[in-house]
């Protein structure tokens, strides 16, 4: 009885120690592919990137950047690049940027209030004060409620005058 439990225990300690190795495989080779979708991904975003980065058409718009700045540039620029876009999808990720501004995509923020706007929601004790002082930061710029509170004049920048409100 003694030896048929030696081979028992020693048959269960292999079973053991096999459903531990077949963990462990299985542990890596899920790390192993997760490694491999990564590396694949990657190649593939760098060769998306240079075929996107060698296109003629965003050549010709660094070309245009390095000219002359000419009124309709911006928007021959944007067509250029939406184009690209269209062409490589990874061009989504394209930014232009020239002397500290964006070009390109357009960044949209929000449609600016009226400085008067600012002043109307502060008490009615503090509205005089913060008229005067919009009226002296912003000269010729100062909404028309503003100025016609006060009876008082607007720059016209156009024609260079001074008229009534």
């Amino acid at each position: 009885m003694l030896p048929t439990l030696a081979l028992l225990y020693l048959g269960y300690d292999s079973v053991h120690q096999q459903g531990l190795a077949l963990e462990e495989k299985t542990r890596n080779n899920e790390r192993l592919t997760s490694e491999r979708l990564a590396d694949d991904t990657e190649r593939r975003v760098f060769e998306l990137a240079r075929e996107c980065f060698l296109d003629p058409a965003l050549i010709d718009v660094i070309a245009t950047l390095r000219g002359p700045d000419r009124p309709d540039i911006d928007r021959r620029i944007r067509t250029a690049l939406q184009g690209i876009v269209k062409r490589h999808p990874i061009g989504v990720a394209l930014l232009l940027a020239q002397s500290d501004a964006v070009r390109f995509p357009l960044l949209k923020r929000p449609v600016p209030r009226p400085l008067a706007s600012y002043v109307e929601s502060e008490s009615a004790s503090s509205q005089p004060a913060l008229r005067e002082l919009l009226r002296q930061a912003v000269p010729g710029r100062a909404s028309a409620r503003a100025a016609s509170d006060s009876g008082g004049d607007v720059n016209s920048r156009a024609a260079g005058e001074r008229r009534p409100l």
